[in-house]
């Protein structure tokens, strides 16, 4: 399961002042990579499965677009909160969230056995939008924060994170000619 939003105010507290802004970058990654990969779970899904996705963060991807956005100084906060929103959309489109062969669907979908053969979990295109703009707009009415558990940045981050759905769709392993069975399990929100 995600960290709850006080231990991502608290982890974001702990990390290391950088006067220069070149560890910066890594260390935001690093700190955003900790929250969610291998925790960022489903929630709200009509079936469970057993054993859970694993979602993996691309933050080999964030990590770059993010030092550029630290390089250009700017007066107006709009140009950075777009930089750094499609930093963290590049990275997570990137994302993957495996399901793994075999997994177990609880209650198993009309028609299916309950086991998964094979599938592929996709964000939601909606949720993605709206995450990327309340990113935009949370990190553009950021007002200056003397304390890190203030600070908008990872309050705006968790939000990103939590407002994303995902589509799952893929087969059973239900044996011809009978099967394979497709399924969908639409809309499932991260936790």
């Amino acid at each position: 399961m995600i960290d709850p939003l006080p231990v991502w105010l608290a982890e974001f507290e702990k990390l290391p002042p950088d006067a220069d802004g070149t560890k910066a970058p890594k260390e935001i990654a690093n700190f955003l990579d900790q929250r969610v990969t291998k925790k960022l779970g489903l929630k709200n899904s009509p079936v469970t499965l057993s054993p859970p996705p694993q979602f993996t963060w691309q933050k080999g991807i964030f990590q770059p677009l993010f030092a550029a956005v630290a390089m250009i100084p700017s007066i107006d906060p709009l140009t950075p909160a777009l930089k750094i929103a499609a930093a963290w959309q590049s990275a997570t489109v990137a994302s993957t969230m495996i399901i793994s062969a075999g997994a177990v669907m609880n209650p198993p979908p009309p028609g299916t056995n309950g086991i998964v053969g094979t599938a592929v979990a996709i964000i939601d295109p909606a949720t993605l939008a709206l995450a990327v703009s309340g990113l935009i707009s949370d990190l553009v009415s950021a007002k200056p924060a003397a304390a890190a558990a203030s600070a908008a940045f990872p309050r705006a981050m968790y939000k990103a994170f939590t407002t994303l759905t995902y589509t799952i769709t893929g087969i059973d392993t239900k044996p011809p000619p009978t099967g394979p069975i497709p399924f969908v399990l639409p809309l499932t929100g991260v936790m």
